[in-house]
């Protein structure tokens, strides 16, 4: 058997789980070069867990690209959310075009993501776009979403439009809630 050492820093260690009880778990940061790596090449939840941890690494403009990347063609929809929920913590005004891309994405779940980091932008210029993804979206979470979005951005102009949609019937009342917590918001300011 050759245990000879190489000379340069493996970007990815597994190992095989054989119904064992976990004896030690060991944790280390990553490099950029590592998180890049496995953001690209390793399974599901991996891609997941290096989609959010290459927030430290925001000032980077190589994340970027790869985040959108990942967020945009990335086979399962939780690796996109993920990197939609990061680019939403880095909050670029470059990004806003693709996160009214993204709120388009054929999973509720990366558009709920998308519409929120719309909505932490807090630009009143959002708002007809945020209605027509209301009313648009077949997803009682994304209209949510964009009602949340809209009581962030808005402005009392916007409370007959709430005050309406509070009037939807909706699963567990989400509708009526998020309108709720928009005029809350608007009223506040």
């Amino acid at each position: 058997m050759n245990l000879s050492i190489h000379p340069t820093k493996p970007f990815g260690v597994y190992a095989q789980l054989i119904r064992t009880p976990c004896i030690k778990e060991w944790t280390f940061d990553k490099s950029l070069d590592e998180l890049l790596y496995q953001l690209r090449k390793d399974d599901v939840i991996g891609r997941m867990w290096a989609a959010s941890e290459i927030i430290k690494f925001k000032d980077n403009l190589n994340i970027i690209d790869s985040l959108i990347d990942c967020a945009m063609n990335d086979p399962f929809w939780a690796v996109r959310k993920s990197a939609v929920e990061t680019l939403g913590e880095i909050q670029r005004k470059e990004h806003i075009g693709f996160f009214k891309e993204r709120s388009k994405d054929k999973n509720s779940k990366v558009r709920v993501s998308a519409l929120k980091a719309l909505g932490d932008y807090k630009n009143s210029e959002f708002l007809e776009f945020l209605k027509e993804r209301f009313k648009k979206d077949d997803s009682y979470l994304a209209q949510a979403e964009a009602l949340r979005a809209m009581g962030k951005c808005g402005n009392r102009t916007l409370i007959p439009f709430l005050k309406e949609a509070a009037t939807m019937r909706s699963p567990r009342n989400v509708i009526k809630k998020a309108a709720e917590w928009a005029l809350n918001q608007i009223n506040e300011k």
